[in-house]
């Protein structure tokens, strides 16, 4: 690969990582949108805030933001194994602290 080459990739590779993050924070504050319908007596919607955790846990180390997978795997396995609403809540709240961290770096 030419030097020229390497750098067109690096530079659409850092493209993607930055909309990734962009979406990445799109989904914490959607995340915690869910969790708020969750502590108002709507348990259906673990079922969307599991789908977000699996997503992130699965995209962010391909995307540059592996300091989100265990943070998101976290969470997908509290859910899982139907853990009181606080450890789901703190779950929640620290993957949306890290992505917002991660989102900082990025940009």
């Amino acid at each position: 690969m030419s030097a020229a080459s390497l750098k067109q990739f690096q530079e659409q590779q850092a493209i993607l990582q930055r909309q990734y993050a962009a979406r990445a924070l799109k989904d914490a504050d959607q995340m915690e949108m869910l969790l708020d319908n969750f502590e108002q007596g709507q348990p259906h919607v673990l079922v969307e805030l599991r789908h977000l955790a699996h997503r992130l846990a699965g995209g962010s180390g391909v995307f540059g933001l592996g300091q989100l997978t265990q943070p998101a795997l976290d969470l997908e396995h509290s859910i899982d194994n139907c853990e009181e609403e606080t450890q789901i809540r703190a779950k929640t709240t620290a993957l949306a602290d890290h992505i917002r961290q991660a989102a900082m770096n990025k940009s």
